[in-house]
């Protein structure tokens, strides 16, 4: 520890970055997850269960960052997964 807190100096130069929002609605995140999926229906034609755990799991593959995705777009998946998982859906 020091007298005038030089060791977190180093702070103030890292970026802050924003995380990106939740979904409010379950659509929202359906169809977030349908168009990362490249499926054609609509959010409210996806079932619970197996049905959208396998565009969940098509939306991960595909936005996933080893796999060719983005970090920003994969953390958005697990928004959307988080959200349906609140709501018991997955």
């Amino acid at each position: 520890m020091t007298k005038r807190g030089e060791q977190y100096r180093g702070f103030l130069a890292i970026e802050a970055t924003a995380a990106p929002a939740g979904f409010a609605r379950i659509d929202d995140a359906t169809a977030f997850l349908l168009g990362l999926a490249g499926d054609e229906r609509e959010a409210h034609q996806v079932k619970i269960g197996n049905d959208l755990r396998g565009v969940l799991r098509a939306a991960q593959r595909s936005a996933h960052p080893d796999a060719g995705g983005d970090a920003a777009t994969f953390q958005r998946v697990s928004l959307a997964e988080a959200k349906l998982r609140e709501e018991g859906l997955v």
